[in-house]
């Protein structure tokens, strides 16, 4: 999935068992909704030398990026582009995209075409989780000790008793409004929910 304003980088590999005997020439469809970045069109051979194409490959009438035909050598050979998601009017929550891809030689062969599709989402929405623990002085007051996101490979320490608050933070990254979101969280085995400690900003509970 993307977003309006990414960055997307294609990357179309040729697998040979031998040298080509006949150059071939790649020839890449960007959909609507993408504009090509420009200096991006890039070939790399067999022997990993990397080649930026000139801009002049790419035709914006019928939206296809053209390199000059390559005679490629046994193993891989990488051809690249990188392109935009444009801003899109309208209403639609999401939109399809489809980049194809044909290689061809001079002597009429085609090989298979190549696609990869990916859907542009304008009604999105990130979450993050973070934990801190509640630390009570002698007169009763609360604090809380800095926020932490934690990991199985860097968790908070804690012990018995020890009260932690964990807080989500859920962003609208989406260029539409994003309607209603449930957010759902799983009190892990070991700890017990403490009553009443359910808010939301923004929002609405249900214990």
């Amino acid at each position: 999935n993307v977003c309006e304003g990414q960055v997307i980088t294609y990357r179309i590999r040729v697998s040979a068992s031998a040298d080509m005997a006949s150059p071939v020439t790649m020839r890449d469809t960007l959909p609507t909704g993408l504009s090509l970045v420009s200096g991006s069109i890039k070939f790399t051979n067999a022997s990993g030398v990397v080649t930026t194409e000139s801009n002049s490959c790419w035709n914006a009438t019928n939206r296809t990026i053209t390199w000059p035909s390559k005679s490629l050598l046994k193993s891989e050979s990488v051809y690249e582009i990188r392109a935009v998601v444009n801003p899109v009017g309208g209403s639609n929550t999401s939109i399809t995209l489809q980049n194809n891809a044909v290689l061809s030689d001079d002597q009429g062969n085609t090989w298979p075409q190549v696609s990869v599709t990916n859907t542009l989402l304008r009604r999105y929405a990130t979450i993050e989780k973070t934990a801190a623990l509640v630390v009570k002085a002698a007169n009763g007051t609360e604090t809380l000790q800095p926020w932490d996101t934690g990991s199985a490979a860097n968790p908070v320490d804690t012990q018995a008793g020890q009260t932690i608050q964990y807080m989500m933070t859920v962003r609208n990254v989406g260029q539409l409004a994003s309607g209603e979101i449930l957010v759902q969280d799983v009190v892990p085995s070991g700890l017990s929910y403490v009553n009443g400690s359910m808010t939301a900003v923004g929002g609405r509970v249900t214990a």
